[in-house]
C-alpha cells in the first residue's frame, strides 16, 4: 500500500483550505488495525492475493478491451466477515467504501478499516466514486443526493425532492445518474460541478440499480419490471427509456454490475445467487450461488487498485463480502488513481 495512505484518508486534501476540515486519515485514532477479517468459506479461496497493483488502468494493456474467449467460471467464492449497510464502490487509491451508520467505512485488502465520520450523513443506499474522487451517496430517509468533497470532506446536496433515492451511477465525464426507487420513480442525471439537473425519465417501475457501459453511450436501469436501458445522445440526453431484459428464474433483482463486453450481471437479493446475461440481455447462466443468508443488495468489479482486482466480482450481503473470480474484467473504474 502506499504511504499517502499514512498521510491522508482517501487521498484527501491533507492541508485544506481556512476554515475546512479534511476527512480524517489513519493517524487520527479513528483507525481500527490488526483485526484480520475471517476468511473461512468452506469452498476453496481463489483469491487471496494480496499485492498491491498501482498502475492506473488505462496504463493496463488489453485491461479495458473484451477479450475473444470468457474462461469458464468455477462458482466457488472467498468469504470475507466485513459489515456493509447496502451499497459499497472502491476508490482509487484501494479501498472499498461503504456505509457505516452515519460514516464511511474504508476498508483494505488487508483487512484494515478506517471510519470516516461525514457532516450531515443520513443512512444512505447507493454510494459511488466519481470521476474526480468525489463520494456521491443516496439517502432515501431524505429523499436526496449527497457528495462528499474529497478536497475538505464537507458535502452538498446536489438533488432533493425524491420519495427514496436509491441506486448511483457515475461515468468518465463527471455526471451522475440516479434513482428515486418508487412506484413511478424518476431517473435522471447531474453535473455535480453545477448542480444542474438533465431528466432521463420522470416515471420507471422502481427503479434501483444503475451502471454505464464501458463506453459510456448507455445506461442500464433496474427496474421491477426488468432491466431497461437508456440510449446517450449527447453528454446530457438519453432516450427514453426502453425494455431490454427480463430477470433470470422469477427471482428479487436490485442490482447490476457490467464487464467490459457488457455483460451483465445482477444478484438475487433474497438467495444469494449470481447471474450472467449477454449484452443484448439473453442466455442468462447462474454463475455462483452464494446461499448463505443475508439480504444480497449489491455488486461490483474490483477497482484495479490494491488487490482488489478488476476481474473478481463482489458481492454484498451486508454482513459478509464475497469475492468471485469471473475472469474479464469489469468496465474500466472513473475514480482517479492516486
Amino acid at each position: 500500500m502506499r504511504p499517502v495512505f499514512l498521510l491522508c484518508a482517501l487521498a484527501y486534501a491533507c492541508t485544506p483550505p481556512p476554515n475546512d476540515q479534511a476527512l480524517p486519515g489513519p493517524g487520527d485514532g479513528k483507525t481500527v488495525t490488526g483485526d484480520t477479517p475471517d476468511t473461512d468459506t468452506g469452498t476453496p479461496d481463489t483469491d487471496i492475493d494480496t499485492d498491491t497493483d498501482t498502475d492506473p488502468p488505462a496504463t493496463n494493456p488489453g485491461a479495458n478491451e473484451c477479450p475473444g474467449v470468457i474462461p469458464a467460471i468455477a462458482g466457488t467464492y472467498t468469504d470475507t466477515q466485513f459489515t456493509t449497510e447496502e451499497d459499497f464502490d472502491f476508490d482509487g487509491g484501494g479501498y472499498l467504501l461503504s456505509q457505516s451508520g452515519g460514516s464511511i467505512a474504508a476498508l483494505n485488502r488487508q483487512g484494515d478499516v478506517m471510519i470516516i465520520p461525514v457532516p450531515g450523513f443520513q443512512d444512505p443506499s447507493g454510494l459511488r466514486v466519481a470521476a474526480n474522487g468525489d463520494i456521491v451517496l443516496a439517502e432515501p430517509d431524505t429523499g436526496s443526493l449527497r457528495i462528499v468533497y474529497r478536497a475538505n470532506g464537507g458535502t452538498d446536496i446536489l438533488v432533493s425532492g425524491m420519495s427514496n433515492t436509491n441506486g448511483v451511477a457515475a461515468d468518465s465525464l463527471g455526471y451522475i445518474a440516479f434513482s428515486d426507487f418508487w412506484y413511478s420513480g424518476r431517473v435522471g442525471l447531474v453535473d455535480p460541478v453545477t448542480f444542474e439537473v438533465f431528466e432521463i425519465s420522470p416515471s420507471l417501475p422502481n427503479p434501483n440499480g444503475l451502471s454505464f457501459t464501458q463506453d459510456g453511450q448507455r445506461l442500464f436501469i433496474v427496474t421491477s419490471d426488468g432491466i431497461m436501458v437508456s440510449d446517450r445522445l449527447s453528454d446530457t440526453e438519453f432516450t427514453a427509456p426502453y425494455a431490454h431484459a427480463p430477470f433470470p428464474n422469477g427471482g428479487t433483482f436490485w442490482s447490476i454490475a457490467l464487464d467490459v463486453c457488457d455483460r451483465i450481471y445482477t444478484l438475487d437479493f433474497n438467495m444469494g445467487e449470481v447471474w450472467r446475461a449477454e449484452p443484448d440481455g439473453t442466455g442468462w447462466v447462474m454463475i455462483a450461488d452464494i446461499a448463505q443468508g443475508g439480504l444480497f443488495s449489491s455488486l461490483r468489479f474490483g477497482g484495479g487498485e490494491g488487490g482488489w482486482d478488476r476481474d473478481v466480482l463482489y458481492v454484498t450481503s451486508r454482513n459478509h463480502l464475497f469475492a468471485l473470480p469471473v475472469g474479464v474484467n469489469g468496465i474500466a473504474p472513473v475514480a482517479p488513481v492516486y
